[in-house]
């Protein structure tokens, strides 16, 4: 597994604000095609040297507010995003970036090789090519306007520095480029799993995994078809980091030592009486950070061992744990 899928776990990716709830410190100069949503007004930093004096002003708690409210120009370009160093390789940042295009009359075209880094002294570090091998990655895509876009961008830089502006060169013909001064987090993502013991066939367990991605509690399992299936039921909470499509397929379930298995079929509830449910979603939803959701899915496991099990989930190449449970036969 290359390098760079080593470093996703720590994706705190996208902790993102509403656009049009930025706070404004003077007004714009939209042009007439742009959304009212800039004409209310975000400050804009129209150059890199007036970006760069901005940063070096700021205080950090200044600059860490700044960081996380999206950035607008002038084009209808907003920018809001999260940025951390991994803990265990200080240099390696992660980001979970949005791109919205509030220009209703431009298409707007994202790639993450148009953003890149400059530190204080102007020395640049464009996106990473790993960015590559990441699940979850900012897709190259067109926005009409209105339309948004996300996903993570890895950077490489030296140790220490942790003030960057964010350079998205969105239009190169033009020369035209948001700037936003950010600070970048370090990682205090830890993962820790509780298991319990049950001699009957249906195990209750809560887990607690200090991440922001996914957390789930609650997790009832019972054997089926002469314990050849396993059904999982769970609650399952959304975390500031999760970015995308969920996927069942994308829980993965080890049995003892043998090989691990993905989920087969799954139901998302927003009730935990699925009766009650107002919606209720086969095999894929799409969450935003604080949503709750109630699912019931299911494995093919090895009937001869169906006692130990310990559930995952993969997310940008690595597997995310979620917790240990014992079901018996």
């Amino acid at each position: 597994m290359i390098k760079a899928r080593r470093f996703t776990i720590y994706i705190l990716c996208i902790m993102l604000v509403i656009l049009a709830g930025c706070s404004a410190k003077k007004s714009t100069s939209a042009n007439k095609d742009v959304s009212p949503e800039v004409a209310k007004g975000t400050e804009i930093i129209s150059s890199q040297a007036s970006a760069m004096k901005a940063l070096k002003n700021m205080s950090d708690a200044e600059l860490k507010d700044f960081t996380n409210k999206a950035q607008v120009d002038s084009n209808g370009v907003a920018v809001a995003g999260k940025f951390q160093i991994a803990t265990n390789d200080d240099g390696e940042i992660i980001s979970g970036i949005k791109v919205t295009n509030l220009n209703k009359n431009n298409q707007l075209y994202v790639v993450f090789t148009d953003f890149s880094l400059i530190d204080e002294n102007g020395t640049v570090y464009p996106a990473d090519s790993n960015t590559f091998a990441i699940d979850g990655k900012l897709p190259d895509i067109k926005l009409d306007g209105g339309n948004s876009t996300q996903g993570a961008v890895l950077f490489k830089v030296p140790k220490g520095p942790n003030k960057f502006l964010l350079k998205y060169n969105y239009d190169s013909a033009k020369n035209k480029s948001l700037y936003k001064p950010i600070i970048v987090d370090k990682s205090t993502s830890t993962a820790a799993n509780n298991s319990s013991n049950s001699n009957t066939s249906v195990n209750t367990n809560n887990t607690d995994l200090n991440n922001d991605y996914i957390t789930v509690s609650d997790i009832k399992s019972s054997l089926k078809k002469n314990n050849s299936i396993l059904e999982v039921q769970m609650k399952i909470n959304i975390g500031n980091g999760f970015v995308g499509t969920m996927y069942s397929n994308m829980f993965i379930l080890k049995q003892g030592d043998n090989n691990s298995v993905k989920s087969y079929s799954a139901l998302f509830y927003d009730n935990p009486i699925a009766e009650k449910s107002k919606k209720i979603v086969q095999d894929r939803i799409d969450p935003t950070p604080g949503d709750v959701y109630y699912t019931t899915m299911y494995f093919n496991i090895n009937p001869n061992d169906a006692s130990n099990f310990k559930l995952s989930y993969s997310f940008g190449g690595t597997l995310l744990p979620l917790g240990s449970f014992t079901s018996t036969k």
